[in-house]
């Protein structure tokens, strides 16, 4: 049966999530996010809405006090006009439980009929509960909810945790476009580019630089490797945030400068070419008291590509990860050097769990299968 289905993503659609829907043919999809959206939506080939949030109606001087007030008040990323728009659609796919925007989507059920599907990231229980109102949406939308999508067991248990019955909850791992994804030679050019020589062992971080995403003990544990392989490592550092300048002062007074690449993020159309370049993917991702790793697209795009990984024994990475990588506890930049220095020395390890990378991303982590599982949920719910 053919569905008209609206995608919201609020403040947070990306090509990275919509490499799943856009093979999807039997239903006509509709991707839904504010103006003020994180990512650039110009690659997802998607239909697309765009729609003012309420953060986005109270211009400065007074914008940073109108959106500080919702934030304590836990209701983020309203879509303005959004409730109307979904009357015209038979399925609602939203993300998270917390938003403001899967909050209106629940409306409209209740008002509409629009089935609500909700893909769940979250995978910390009574998440963000502290705040009276946002835990009320939460429990409005858990109760009108048709179906979850849980990207991890971890996100799983947490729903089951929050007292969604499990018959309401089906595992969906996201997926990467394997076709374009894959084992290749060293993009010459950009190795060019960047100063690297073709004998260099190149460590690869893609992420945000910030504290949970372990940037600083990625450092720290790099500072050592140089120490014992002077002229024979390289890392590249692919990513912006709030330590970004902390990180590059690390590397300056440990004298790592020369061997630390700073590239700042790259448009996504990139990214392949830019997992040619690395021998060993690294995301030593920590937890905080908020947060822990909810999935990590790019493990999924390094391991697709034929890379190691050497990750952390923290959120839903193990469940992601599997036999792919070296997996240490976080927060450990001692561990974390000694799996560096491990595959740097072993290179029929490093081989080996590329293999097996691959192998697993083939197996679990190809979009067009993910296309196929969410096309059956959209013509059955």
């Amino acid at each position: 049966m053919h569905r008209k289905v609206a995608v919201i993503r609020g403040i947070s659609l990306n090509k990275w999530e919509m490499q799943n829907y856009e093979p999807i043919t039997r239903h006509d999809i509709t991707a839904f996010c504010i103006y003020g959206n994180l990512y650039d939506t110009i690659n997802i080939n998607l239909k697309k809405v765009f729609l003012r949030s309420l953060e986005e109606i109270v211009r400065q001087p007074l914008h940073r006090y109108w959106t500080f007030f919702l934030r304590k008040l836990g209701y983020r990323y309203h879509m303005i006009g959004l409730g109307k728009l979904l009357a015209s659609f038979e399925v609602a796919h939203t993300s998270d439980t917390w938003y403001a925007f899967s909050y209106q989507a629940a409306l409209a059920k209740k008002r509409y009929g629009t089935r609500l599907i909700v893909t769940q990231w979250e995978n910390i229980p009574f998440a963000l509960e502290d705040r009276p109102f946002l835990r009320h949406m939460k429990k409005v939308v858990k109760n009108n909810a048709d179906l979850f999508l849980a990207v991890s067991h971890s996100s799983e248990k947490a729903l089951l945790m929050e007292g969604v019955p499990k018959e309401k909850i089906h595992v969906l791992p996201m997926g990467v476009d394997i076709q374009r994804f894959y084992p290749r030679n060293r993009d010459r050019e950009l190795c060019s580019t960047l100063g690297l020589a073709n004998d260099d062992i190149v460590f690869l971080f893609v992420g945000r630089l910030v504290e949970e995403k372990g940037i600083l003990d990625l450092i720290l544990a790099y500072s050592a490797i140089v120490q014992d392989f002077p002229s024979r490592t390289k890392l590249v550092v692919a990513g912006e945030g709030s330590l970004r300048d902390r990180a590059k002062y690390l590397a300056r007074r440990f004298g790592i400068e020369k061997s630390v690449i700073f590239i700042g993020s790259q448009p996504y159309d990139i990214m392949p070419r830019l997992y040619s370049i690395a021998d060993i993917f690294v995301l030593p991702s920590a937890p905080t008291r908020s947060w822990k790793e909810q999935f990590g697209m790019v493990l999924v795009e390094a391991m697709a590509s034929g890379k190691p990984i050497i990750s952390t024994l923290t959120g839903a990475i193990p469940e992601v990860v599997g036999p792919a990588g070296l997996l240490i506890p976080p927060r450990k930049p001692d561990k974390l050097c000694d799996a560096m220095r491990e595959l740097i020395i072993n290179s029929q390890k490093r081989e080996k769990l590329g293999k097996i990378a691959r192998s697993v991303a083939l197996d679990r982590y190809d979009s067009r299968r993910v296309a196929e599982t969410l096309s059956g949920i959209y013509e059955g719910i």
